[in-house]
């Protein structure tokens, strides 16, 4: 059948606290709530808010959770009647659809900006109201105390218009409001409104010097731009105490190493795998293939991870002499003498394994950790790990 629903659709965190849902599974246990579940998706996905449950539907439901087909028409029945779907249209109809799921997909429709359709006869929400329109808004000059509009002569200031005598109360003082229409008649709304930014900004520059004035706005929503500003702003106010091209150099990399490490951190590179990763040149720069990896990553939703992509992707490049992985001494420090006491190295054969490991250290690590995870099966940690190591490197480790 051709799909006409949706690609997804959002479900309750609460829905395990209905009480539908738990009589459902007290009678049926998990086969209820899968079957329910399956065709609840298939709602959504065929048709988006119901499902004309046919023989077909029936033999995909048991053959996908292994169950008879007698039982999938019973649990269907079971959910029908205690209200996850609609009675009376299973009954009738052999359509499965409820009000909750004609709602959602109303909801659903309005962010994909698509237009709902349910057949009138299946539906089991109101038809929205249309929208009414807004209140006009009140006026702030009430047509009845404005007079007519008349056409001001330039004959002169003194000169009575024709028919100003036709004007009720035309002698006594204006108000406040028929003496601002006045005075927008006689000036023109523009020329006020260019009068009135012209005090503005007479009053501005009273105000603040013209050193401040040309301070850049920025809104606090994008703290990026703000920095931005103040640093162009303090470059061309002191120039004279710009730093040098080494200094410039070194906050670059130190920036790109603080990168580096916010992004390790961000996607949970394993430490041993964080390690191997500082130890190759150029790897915080900023043309590096490691950002580009990154990114595919974080945009692939999880079909790529850093354990299946982007690790073997650097260990190629590196095996393919694109990077190149700086040459350290064995890490003979405190942190591995401490690694080697929590997987129970007698203290008598810690030195024996570190000289042992010079050169290899992510062996050495790798050999702690499979002690580790073994939870106490190694019964001799010390043999084991040196037996990795000759195994890595026969000619150091023998």
């Amino acid at each position: 059948m051709a799909k006409q629903g949706f690609s997804y659709y959002k479900a309750e965190t609460d829905r395990f606290q209905d009480i539908k849902i738990k009589r459902l599974k007290k009678k049926y246990h998990c086969a209820g709530y899968a079957v329910y579940q399956y065709v609840l998706n298939e709602i959504y996905r065929v048709r988006g808010y119901c499902l004309p449950f046919t023989e077909d539907h029936l033999f995909d439901v048991s053959e996908y959770w292994d169950i008879e087909e007698e039982e999938v028409t019973a649990i269907i029945g079971y959910c029908a009647e205690i209200g996850l779907f609609d009675n009376r249209l299973w009954q009738e109809k052999g359509v499965l659809t409820a009000r909750s799921i004609q709602t959602r997909y109303i909801d659903i429709c309005k962010v994909c900006k698509k237009t709902p359709a349910i057949e009138e006869e299946l539906r089991l929400v109101e038809a929205e109201k249309a929208a009414q329109a807004p209140e006009p808004l009140p006026q702030l000059f009430p047509r009845e105390e404005l007079p007519s509009m008349r056409i001001v002569p330039k004959a002169g200031a003194d000169a009575v218009p024709k028919g100003a005598a036709d004007i009720p109360e035309a002698a006594a003082p204006m108000p406040a409001a028929r003496a601002l229409v006045t005075a927008q008649a006689e000036t023109g709304a523009e020329g006020a409104g260019k009068r009135v930014l012209s005090e503005l900004e007479a009053r501005e520059a009273e105000a603040f010097p013209e050193g401040f004035r040309k301070f850049p706005e920025t809104s606090g929503s994008f703290p990026e731009e703000s920095d931005k500003s103040i640093k162009s702003y303090a470059s061309i106010n002191s120039s004279s105490n710009s730093p040098s091209r080494e200094e410039a150099d070194k906050a670059s990399r130190s920036s790109g190493k603080e990168r580096l490490r916010r992004l390790l951190r961000a996607m949970s590179i394993a430490p041993d795998d964080a390690r191997w990763i500082g130890t190759i040149e150029g790897i915080d720069a900023d043309g590096s293939p490691l950002w580009l990896l990154a990114d595919e990553v974080r945009q692939s939703r999880g079909r790529l991870t850093v354990c299946s992509y982007l690790m073997p992707s650097l260990r190629s490049l590196v095996a393919a002499g694109r990077l190149t992985v700086r040459r350290q001494a064995a890490d003979t420090s405190e942190e591995l003498r401490r690694l080697l006491r929590q997987v129970r190295v007698p203290s008598y054969d810690i030195g024996r394994v570190l000289e042992a490991a010079q050169g290899q250290e992510r062996a050495l690590r790798e050999a702690i950790d499979e002690v580790r995870r073994s939870k106490g099966k190694i019964s001799m940690p010390a043999r084991y790990i040196l037996s990795k190591l000759r195994k890595a490197a026969p000619a150091k480790a023998s």
